[in-house]
């Protein structure tokens, strides 16, 4: 069945950090789906541990982000989805600001795979990337999310 547009996902993530440390990061994701081949996402994530090296300092900490963007998507075929997003990350908390200050803006990339189990579930594996200024510098992430999709009835 081919994305609908209108369409909305609410996702729970699970992340792996470049620089993880003993946690894993995690997520929470909605999307709505405003064209065929388009839509919004908005998300909040938790880094999780971190440990950066940098300049033969070792700095460890977590950090919380909002983020919002845009996905372009492509229907592979039935039952996978390939998607391409762009968007802004906004730093909502940060355990140590040598590694990244609160309120730091960075622009992030994304390319996901979504497979559809079924009309209302499906798995996503995807790859972001983040690029910060501070000692986090560019970063990237590997992630898994189980989504449940849903669309509003629309009354006449």
């Amino acid at each position: 069945m081919p994305v609908i547009a209108g369409q909305h996902t609410l996702s729970s993530q699970i992340s792996y950090h470049s620089e993880q440390g003993s946690a894993s990061g995690y997520g929470l994701i909605y999307q709505y789906q405003l064209l065929e081949s388009f839509e919004f996402e908005a998300k909040y994530q938790h880094s999780g541990d971190l440990k950066i090296i940098s300049n033969d300092e070792v700095l460890y900490g977590d950090y919380s982000s909002f983020s919002s963007g845009i996905n372009f998507t492509k229907l592979h075929h039935q039952d996978l989805t390939l998607k391409f997003g762009l968007g802004i990350n906004l730093v909502s908390s940060s355990s140590n600001h040598l590694l990244v200050e609160k309120d730091a803006i960075a622009p992030y990339l994304q390319i996901t795979a979504s497979y559809k189990f079924t009309d209302n579930l499906s798995l996503t594996f995807g790859q972001s990337s983040r690029f910060n200024q501070d000692a986090l510098d560019t970063n990237h992430s590997l992630f898994l999310s189980l989504n449940w999709l849903f669309s509003l009835p629309f009354s006449t």
